[in-house]
């Protein structure tokens, strides 16, 4: 495994700062700065046996970027050490 990583599903912070378009998908109230958030790291694909089964936390796509890699579908992880290098998510 990479070193830095944060074993988990689960992440909460605060919103700091907002990109141009970000929008909450058609669902009801707005982001802003201050928020509290928390997410998930888990995003199935919605296309392979697994996630057609229903069965989307057992993604085969997600876990060949995530579980293999530490990394989400850009390969890329999501995290960072406060010198900005990268914390991997498993």
């Amino acid at each position: 495994l990479p070193n830095a990583l944060r074993h988990g599903h689960e992440a909460c912070g605060e919103i700091v700062e907002l990109g141009e378009g970000v929008s909450m998908n058609g669902l009801p109230g707005e982001l802003k700065v201050g928020d509290p958030v928390v997410t998930t790291f888990i995003m199935p694909c919605g296309y392979c046996p697994a996630c057609v089964a229903g069965h989307e936390d057992i993604c085969e796509s997600f876990f060949n970027h995530n579980r293999l890699k530490g990394g989400l579908y850009d390969g890329e992880p999501r995290m960072k050490l406060p010198d900005g290098s990268p914390l991997y998510q498993y």
